[in-house]
């Protein structure tokens, strides 16, 4: 359902329009009792030495901006910007806006940027808006994203540490970028 409709559209199907503010109550809801979920192993490892080394952390998430950003204020990451569920259907994933958006607030070009996802929707998000995508793959294991992600990134990353080898040259480049300056 994630990949092929989207939920967004499966749940257009079974609810009406009512029943749909019902269901996102719900769920918001339930994700405020469930707490703040724990990263990966090494993940905010990675992040944290891309942003020292001048590199911008960008977020967009199926959950509201909000909650993204109570995530990382336990951390010692802080994403620069943060594009959420809560933003109009034309300003969230799919749709290339936050690529674009970002691209602009933050001075950058297509060619700077890359875009980590586990699900579709990031993906059709960064083609649409012409940077590559790497899919992060270490959380779960599912047979039609997979195949769905090895055709449609760049890259494939199992582990949070094959996604540190794969962006390591781009930290060191970025300190180079850094030292020159």
């Amino acid at each position: 359902l994630n990949r092929n409709p989207g939920i967004g559209e499966y749940l257009k199907s079974l609810f009406s329009p009512e029943q749909q503010k019902e269901e996102h109550r719900i769920w918001l809801q339930r994700m405020e009792e469930a707490g703040c979920p724990p990263f990966y192993d090494g993940f905010l490892d990675i992040l944290e030495r891309f942003q020292a080394a001048g590199g911008k952390l960008v977020v967009v998430s199926h959950s509201p901006s909000a909650v993204i950003e109570g995530h990382y204020a336990t951390t010692r990451v802080k994403p620069d910007l943060v594009y959420g569920w809560d933003q109009d259907e034309a300003k969230r994933k799919p749709a290339p806006f936050p690529v674009h958006d970002a691209l602009a607030k933050l001075g950058y070009s297509k060619e700077q940027a890359v875009m980590l996802d586990d699900l579709s929707p990031g993906i059709k998000m960064a083609k649409a808006a012409g940077i590559p995508s790497i899919h992060a793959a270490w959380a779960y294991s599912v047979p039609s994203i997979d195949a769905y992600m090895k055709v449609e990134t760049e890259a494939q990353c199992a582990t949070v540490e094959a996604f540190a080898a794969l962006i390591e040259p781009a930290i060191v480049s970025l300190k180079g970028e850094a030292a020159k300056i």
